[in-house]
């Protein structure tokens, strides 16, 4: 049996929909993936560090941005399959999917958002004045909280309008 795994940090972290596989960065960053059944780690061969992951709904397919690169592999813990997503800038501080599993969404310490379709390739980016640390799906297809760090403002990404909307407190 392989060795424990050493887990570098608990914020770079994905879990699956339905709570049996787990992908995360190893000490020396590189992604694993983890079955919850069996808690054997999976070697995924791509180089670290890993800045971020997320899984399409409803499956074990995944997106990783690591080794300079975002990668999406198909089935993470059966017959995995690797395509590097060439169009996208690497290393994004965090990523979600939308709900329908076709596209998901990219934030980068610049401000930069960014939608991409994985049958067609990236949409035109979007930017953002805030300092975007996750992403949290909301109600509906491609509606993104942007989880910033601090006290700063809510801000929402409408990815049907390819669209950062700042969210304002009305006056009580």
């Amino acid at each position: 049996s392989m060795a424990p795994v050493a887990v570098s940090s608990v914020d770079r972290f994905a879990v699956s929909d339905d709570g049996s596989l787990i992908v995360f960065a190893t000490a020396d960053g590189g992604p694993v993936a983890l079955p919850t059944a069996s808690a054997v780690p999976l070697p995924i061969p791509i180089s670290g560090p890993a800045s971020s992951f997320a899984f399409r709904p409803q499956s074990h397919d995944a997106v990783i941005a690591a080794g300079g690169a975002i990668t999406l592999v198909r089935a993470i813990d059966t017959n995995p399959s690797y395509k590097i997503l060439g169009d996208l800038p690497a290393d994004p501080t965090a990523m979600s999917f939308a709900a329908d599993g076709r596209r998901f969404l990219a934030v980068y310490s610049d401000g930069r958002i960014q939608m991409s379709d994985l049958a067609s390739g990236s949409f035109a980016p979007a930017w953002c004045s805030c300092a975007v640390s996750g992403l949290e799906p909301l109600d509906g297809d491609s509606v993104f909280l942007l989880r910033g760090e601090g006290q700063q403002p809510p801000f929402l990404f409408d990815g049907a309008k390819n669209r950062v909307v700042f969210v304002g407190r009305g006056e009580q």
